[in-house]
């Protein structure tokens, strides 16, 4: 994120724009990162998930993060 913050900001003229990319971004990564996936498999285990669906849980978890940046939810 700071290699593309620095390109976009490294050309002529845009020394001081905004790249509100880099903080959308990291707040999409930090959601993702705070999903609990040991609690989330768990709970697709005792919901009676084995295998690949498990790991398809914790996948839907993390998108459902990603989802509420991109759709603006605090």
């Amino acid at each position: 994120l700071l290699a593309c913050e620095c390109d976009a900001r490294g050309r002529r003229g845009f020394e001081d724009a905004l790249y509100p990319q880099r903080t959308r971004l990291m707040q999409a990564l930090q959601r993702a990162t705070r999903i609990d996936s040991a609690a989330v498999a768990a709970s697709a285990m005792a919901a009676g998930a084995t295998g690949a669906a498990v790991g398809a849980a914790v996948q839907a978890a993390r998108v459902a993060a990603l989802r509420a940046v991109i759709d603006g939810a605090t």
